[in-house]
């Protein structure tokens, strides 16, 4: 997509969104309910995902971990930013008042100003985790809706405005069918659509080879993010000579649902079958890969009918139906053309950014697991703790971590690297006088290990150690210096 035929896809996409007719039984349950559970289910994922960070911990990162390129760059540059960054009172500050207006805007009070400034409050919670380990995608489809969501009626039912404000004019139907398509195609085209179409052209249908999906499974659970390793099926199949085949299936249905996932813009059966599927999917990551998508999997209930949904609740609790502001007998009225040249220019720039594969937060060209993995050595990490009554301990992640969604292999494996050495002494010294000052082992540590382990799965699918140590880190608590071997 050049620059000059960007506005011609504009014009094309506002054409098409205006001879739609978002009232038609085809399309998905436009009631003022629908939206509002949009908003509540948007809500409580982004502010779920706000609390369980522990964004001051961020200060104990060295500040040679901060990026500083694209909007980080420009983030820096903000006055005042880089002392937010520093201190961890006002990460903490920062971190909370989030968490409130998220929950103001869940429950629907003054739904328009806090839903602007929940998006701008978790727009600086995510950036800063990113600016701190790596550009990960989780939590950036709950950022695109939470900005598409205060430009839509959402707050006409199910919400405390609703109640205090009974006689407000009601909403375009239209409008209201409108803001529940922008959601929908919000959730369809970038982490799925766009996705699937990175893989295929990346690696083309060698992506789901049996090889590929095997090496990119293993790679990632023997390095959790969540489950640890009280659960390993990955590992499991592979000691138990699973035909590659099987591995291949996986990534035949993971890449069907991405690209099918658009399908639920236009099919009624697609938005029934596809979140059941995609929901399935991403409980498999879960099992096979010890990754959690907890944004997609929780946003898959979007395609509750909300209408029922509240029918149910209110008969178990005998409630009565609050007033509900909708327009009757209403003569069409049109979509107003801001609205859609905003999401018609939105879709364009998902499609832009994806061609010139950008990657500029809160943008991504979504290439992730795009590249095509052979049967090779996998190398992966294990973080030891020795207290002084003589155990040994592994730490999971999010013990050192204070980002919870991120992948740990991209920091540590800085560790082995010659320029991060003093970094990685001040980082485990902090750590570990945290630690001991809580004895949050039961004993003090006295040591920490990191073993960089390399296991040759096609040779030695069976061996029990998962691989052999080829590189060592050891920090000292007593002394604060590190070596590595």
């Amino acid at each position: 997509m050049s620059i000059l035929n960007a506005p011609v896809f504009i014009g094309a996409l506002i054409l098409l969104f205006r001879a739609t007719n978002f009232t038609s039984p085809r399309m998905p349950n436009v009631t003022p309910k629908q939206l509002a559970w949009i908003r509540i289910l948007v809500c409580l994922t982004a502010l779920t995902m706000t609390v369980v960070e522990d964004l001051p911990g961020i200060t104990r990162f060295p500040i040679a971990f901060r990026v500083n390129y694209g909007s980080f760059g420009l983030l820096s540059a903000l006055p005042g930013y880089l002392t937010l960054i520093s201190s961890s009172h006002l990460l903490a500050v920062l971190q909370w008042l989030t968490a409130v207006v998220l929950f103001l805007a869940m429950i629907g009070w003054r739904t328009r100003i806090n839903l602007l400034l929940g998006a701008l409050g978790f727009f600086l919670v995510q950036a800063i985790l990113r600016q701190h380990v790596y550009f990960f995608h989780t939590g950036l489809v709950p950022l695109y809706l939470l900005c598409v969501l205060p430009w839509t009626p959402c707050g006409v039912a199910w919400s405390v405005d609703a109640r205090l404000h009974p006689a407000s004019a009601p909403p375009s139907a239209r409008l209201v069918g409108f803001g529940i398509y922008a959601c929908l195609i919000i959730l369809a085209v970038p982490p799925y659509f766009l996705c699937g179409l990175s893989k295929l052209r990346t690696s083309g249908l060698g992506w789901v080879a049996g090889e590929n999906l095997r090496h990119k499974l293993i790679r990632d659970t023997l390095e959790p993010v969540v489950l640890g390793h009280t659960w390993d099926a990955t590992i499991w199949l592979v000691q138990n000579h699973a035909p590659t085949f099987v591995f291949g299936l996986i990534g035949v249905f993971g890449i069907v649902i991405e690209l099918g996932y658009v399908t639920i813009l236009f099919s009624r059966t697609a938005r029934i079958v596809i979140p059941i599927m995609a929901f399935a999917m991403h409980i498999g990551v879960v099992i096979f890969q010890h990754i959690l998508f907890f944004d997609l999997l929780i946003l898959q209930f979007i395609f509750f009918n909300a209408d029922r949904l509240g029918a149910f609740v209110s008969r178990a609790f005998h409630l009565a139906p609050g007033p509900l502001r909708v327009a009757s007998n209403e003569q069409p009225r049109a979509i107003p053309f801001a609205a859609l040249a905003a999401l018609s220019s939105a879709v364009a720039i998902f499609f832009a950014v994806w061609i010139f594969e950008i990657e500029f937060y809160p943008l991504s060209s979504w290439r992730m697991y795009s590249d095509r993995d052979h049967a090779e050595p996998v190398t992966h990490h294990k973080v030891i703790a020795t207290l002084d009554d003589g155990r040994s301990v592994s730490l999971p992640m999010h013990d050192y971590s204070p980002a919870v969604m991120p992948k740990s292999r991209v920091i540590l494996d800085r560790v082995f690297s010659d320029a991060w050495l003093t970094f990685f002494e001040k980082f485990f010294s902090e750590y570990a006088t945290i630690r001991n000052h809580d004895l949050a082992f039961g004993a003090r540590i006295t040591s920490i290990q990191i073993e960089q382990r390399r296991w040759d799965y096609s040779n030695f699918p069976s061996d029990p150690d998962l691989g052999s140590t080829v590189g060592l880190f050891s920090y000292d608590v007593s002394t604060g210096h590190a070596d590595r071997r």
